[in-house]
């Protein structure tokens, strides 16, 4: 879906209708897996959950808000989909680790365990942390925002993003990958950031993430977005690039609202 979604959300004009309309077209594919299943392996939450929560659960909603777009305009349009999203986030074990609190594990479906910080699923090392996918959804505000504001506005988002981005920066403190040399879930679950960091740097000349301060998530990102079959889901770069410089002064509008609320 991401793919699609990004243009879908950040373009306009005959770009921005047919990412949406192939937006949609995945999310059919995702509601038809969820027919019948309270979580995509059954009646507990599973990996393909957790990976599915580090966009469509946490984020879609924050990035809708952002945007100014909406990808699920009609309340009966995806029921599946939304019960999905609700019981996922209410669930106990995600709704009970903020950022920064210490990990969590979230029990896996057919009786295999739990999923936690370097368990073993499968004889395959696993890093599936749910503190790591709340402190990313902690982090997105305040670093959209610290791109968009100026002044001590500015320097206390930046400060208090930096904080949170700290947490995952030692979660990846020598290892290629959150999981270790292999990409696996908990890369897709944070790749929010990938896409979408390094343009609003180069449009705003704004950088929040520097190399000195957090090495291991800067190389984690050039890791990632070079990573071939990564690349061929990302949206276009320039498209965004694009997008942002002919709407900086919209969205600085944007964020100045955002905090008076």
């Amino acid at each position: 879906c991401s793919k699609s979604m990004w243009p879908a959300l950040w373009t306009e004009g005959e770009v921005q209708k047919a990412s949406m309309k192939a937006a949609r077209e995945n999310l059919t594919l995702v509601e038809e897996q969820l027919q019948n299943k309270r979580f995509f392996g059954g009646d507990s939450i599973g990996l393909a959950d957790i990976a599915g929560a580090g966009f469509l659960g946490h984020w879609l909603g924050v990035l809708e808000e952002l945007a100014g777009v909406r990808v699920l305009n009609d309340d009966d349009e995806y029921p599946a989909l939304r019960r999905w999203t609700k019981d996922y986030l209410d669930n106990e074990a995600v709704e009970g680790v903020p950022a920064g609190q210490g990990p969590a594990s979230v029990p896996l479906h057919g009786g295999q365990g739990e999923v936690h910080l370097g368990s073993k699923v499968h004889g395959a090392q696993l890093t599936i942390n749910v503190l790591t996918i709340n402190t990313v959804e902690q982090c997105l505000k305040p670093v959209w925002l610290s791109h968009w504001t100026e002044g001590e506005v500015q320097k206390g988002l930046a400060k208090e993003a930096e904080e949170n981005l700290l947490l995952l920066e030692e979660q990846l403190k020598g290892k290629r990958f959150f999981g270790g040399d292999s990409m696996g879930y908990l890369d897709i679950a944070a790749s929010v950031f990938a896409p979408w960091l390094s343009v609003l740097e180069e449009v705003t000349g704004v950088s929040v993430v520097s190399e000195d301060k957090l090495p291991a998530l800067c190389r984690w990102i050039e890791e990632y977005t070079s990573n071939e079959a990564v690349r061929q889901c990302l949206p276009d770069r320039d498209q965004l690039v694009a997008y942002y410089t002919a709407k900086k002064d919209m969205y600085k509008a944007f964020a100045n609202a955002k905090l008076q609320q």
